[in-house]
């Protein structure tokens, strides 16, 4: 019997599947810590130091800081102009997604709710509910950490030597988002995922097809 060569397409999707599940995992233990992280961070104040840099990393992930960081990679780098359909589309999109998820799952924020009276569950108010304007119930998943993890994707295409100082900036967002209340850890660790997979799909997925067409 012939032995399943490395890089075949079945190792592939055994690879794919094996991922997801750890995933899924990983999703499944943070959704045991949600509540006790949240009270936690409720609780008590962050030193003075941790909470200065995480609320500088949170510009990472604000919409207006984003966007000018987008418009100076445009106008100062000629590879951002060239690529700029696609550095706005792996930005904007990672966002974008996490929006329209939180219109149809609605989730209260920790700072909304009693959270020494609720359980992971509670924190759901149901699928497509609706639709509110109220940001309360639209903790799921984190927009911000979303925007953040697609921009730190793009920005590594652009500049490899900074990913590490672009992916700390990234998880610095979602670590704040949590510390301040406006979301669980399940919403940052989904929204990160969404930024990751939506700004890799982007540059090397189908949007690398289709950019490259377009050029």
């Amino acid at each position: 019997m012939q032995a399943t060569q490395i890089g075949s397409p079945r190792n592939s999707r055994g690879m794919k599947v094996a991922i997801l599940f750890g995933l899924l995992f990983l999703f499944f233990l943070l959704s045991m810590v949600d509540l006790p992280i949240a009270q936690f961070c409720h609780s008590r104040t962050a030193p003075k130091g941790l909470r200065g840099l995480l609320d500088a990393s949170e510009l990472f992930g604000d919409g207006i800081v984003v966007g000018l960081i987008v418009i100076a990679c445009m106008v100062l780098d000629p590879r951002g102009l060239s690529r700029s359909p696609q550095l706005i589309t792996a930005v904007l999109g990672a966002g974008m997604i996490a929006n329209l998820i939180k219109l149809a799952i609605k989730r209260s924020r920790p700072r909304s709710i009693d959270l020494s009276l609720a359980s992971f569950g509670d924190t759901f108010q149901g699928l497509f509910q609706p639709v509110t304007l109220s940001s309360d119930v639209q903790s799921f998943p984190s927009g911000h950490t979303a925007t953040a993890f697609g921009l730190a994707i793009a920005l590594t295409t652009l500049y490899p030597r900074g990913k590490w100082f672009f992916g700390l900036l990234a998880i610095g967002v979602g670590f704040h988002r949590v510390l301040i209340g406006a979301h669980f850890p399940t919403d940052v660790y989904v929204g990160m995922l969404l930024g990751i997979a939506w700004g890799r799909l982007v540059y090397f997925g189908f949007g690398a097809r289709l950019f490259a067409s377009i050029e």
